[in-house]
């Protein structure tokens, strides 16, 4: 099927959509002022298309210039992944009296063991 994508007005392409994910970029000057709109529309008559036949489009990018760059981020994801991070990593930490306690506890049990050993052997 071939679709044809891009700026409304003066800066669209047509391209080959297959059942497969494909990497399509496009270079265009958006000279009308009017149109702001990014689109895509099935182009001509084919047999393989029916009403209600669906495109998947993913991580559209547009930017301005000349040069592309990789998918990124928005700042606000990087924020919020940060500051989910470091959440999940402080709940398994334990506070300075809590190592304490369980070393006290793990102390104790160790002596224990050994006096009641030391006991058994002495009786």
């Amino acid at each position: 099927m071939k679709v044809r994508c891009g700026c409304e007005k003066g800066g669209a392409k047509t391209v080959n959509v297959t059942t497969s994910w494909q990497k399509i970029t496009h270079t265009f000057t958006a000279n009308d002022s009017q149109y702001h709109a990014f689109v895509f529309y099935i182009v001509g008559a084919s047999t393989s298309t029916k009403k209600g036949d669906t495109i998947y489009v993913h991580s559209i990018k547009l930017e301005e210039g000349d040069k592309p760059t990789g998918w990124t981020y928005a700042p606000e994801d990087v924020s919020s992944n940060i500051s989910n991070s470091i959440s999940s990593t402080i709940k398994n930490y334990y506070t300075k009296t809590e190592t304490d306690s369980k070393i006290n506890v793990a102390k104790e049990s160790i002596e224990l063991g050994v006096s009641s050993k030391y006991e058994t052997i002495a009786n």
